[in-house]
């Protein structure tokens, strides 16, 4: 544990000097692994690992565990039998021992549940359940088996009827509650609502953007969702529509309009119809 918070502290100087590089993201990783981890298992004292052995020494207890797990059994079996008050752990080892069951049970659906997600996303999740099953069957098998060790030698004066009929109602009233009471489950975050199966439109020519449908604005078929402008375009056009108007007015040309704004076929019949009429004025 000593050499753990030495070489987080000496990866974490080199992370805080080093610019953004292969050696600042090792020191990065080193840093968190030596310190979460050091406080998270070995530094927690719910755990048999070096912060239990720091605890127990501070506590003078070296039996602190067999007497806590003791203590969590007969507070369970207190609530169907009368317990002998004689031999009564203090609240203090009751405490420890319920606050390392859970945070042991804690860790244990956390490793289940990882085993779920890895092999789920290899696209096995029958696998990844079946692994887990026999994983909690395992260990509800080896605590059951300790819990009835410690039962043989926990003394109690006899059954209690209160005791039992209460922890029934308890317990059952318990289970009516999460079964039947519906209880609120919501997420927020940020999502988009899109169509099964869209169709991507695509503009037919480059242009600007000039005009789109408002937000929440109801549309339906046919009407104009996005307007897009393209300059060129429109100029070529605006000359089209001024040659079929200069088309309908015989003989007549615009001064604006030469050969290189029409095309060779517009410019062939325009002159074509120059000269028919010069004809029909001679005759």
């Amino acid at each position: 544990m000593y050499v753990e918070i030495c070489l987080a502290t000496i990866a974490a100087v080199i992370w805080l000097w080093t610019p953004p590089s292969i050696v600042n993201a090792v020191c990065f990783n080193v840093m968190l692994l030596c310190s979460v981890n050091t406080l998270l298992v070995n530094g927690n004292p719910l755990l048999r690992y070096d912060g239990y052995y720091m605890l127990i020494d501070w506590w003078e207890k070296p039996d602190l565990s067999r007497r806590a797990n003791e203590a969590v059994s007969k507070f369970w079996l207190s609530l169907f039998l009368v317990p002998d008050k004689t031999r009564q752990e203090p609240v203090l080892i009751l405490a420890y021992g319920l606050l390392s069951s859970i945070y042991r049970w804690f860790v244990l659906a956390m490793i289940l549940l990882g085993i779920i997600m890895v092999v789920g996303k290899a696209g096995s999740y029958p696998i990844g359940y079946a692994v887990a099953t026999v994983l909690l069957i395992t260990v509800l098998a080896a605590t059951m088996k300790r819990n009835f060790q410690i039962m043989r030698g926990v003394q109690f004066q006899g059954w209690s009827l209160a005791r039992v009929a209460g922890s029934a109602i308890a317990i059952f009233g318990l289970g009516w509650f999460v079964w039947f009471v519906p209880l609120a489950s919501y997420v927020y975050c940020a999502a988009s609502v899109e169509q099964s199966d869209p169709v991507r439109i695509y503009a037919a020519s480059d242009g600007q953007l000039v005009g789109v449908v408002a937000n929440y604005e109801e549309v339906f078929a046919g009407d104009e969702i996005v307007r897009i402008e393209n300059t060129l375009l429109t100029r070529n056009r605006e000359s089209k529509r001024r040659q079929i108007e200069c088309k309908a007015i015989v003989g007549f040309e615009p001064p604006s309009q030469s050969r290189a704004e029409l095309s060779r076929e517009d410019w062939n019949a325009r002159k074509k119809n120059q000269r028919f009429q010069e004809r029909a004025g001679a005759a």
